[in-house]
């Protein structure tokens, strides 16, 4: 999961450069239509994000990363559930 995640943060910093050091939080879903109905509500809220979708699962998308956001504008992850590494 986590290597899914590198690979979407990695796919973002290729799209925004910065020089102010963003924040990580890595958040958990449950499946694919979770991850999906997560994308839909960033794209509410005007966030930009990337999808990776894993060639080794058939495409399926595996995780997303959004533009960097600073201050207040984090709170639009506040409802998301963060990974625990579980």
């Amino acid at each position: 999961m986590i290597v899914q995640s590198c690979h979407a943060a990695i796919e973002i910093a290729k799209k925004y450069s910065t020089n102010t050091h963003p924040y990580i939080i890595v958040c958990d879903v449950k499946n694919e239509l979770d991850l999906l109905t997560r994308c839909a509500y960033l794209s509410d809220k005007g966030i930009d994000f990337v999808e990776f979708r894993e060639p080794d699962r058939n495409n399926e998308l595996t995780a997303i990363c959004s533009e960097p956001l600073y201050g207040a504008e984090r709170k639009v992850f506040s409802k998301f559930q963060t990974f625990k590494g579980e």
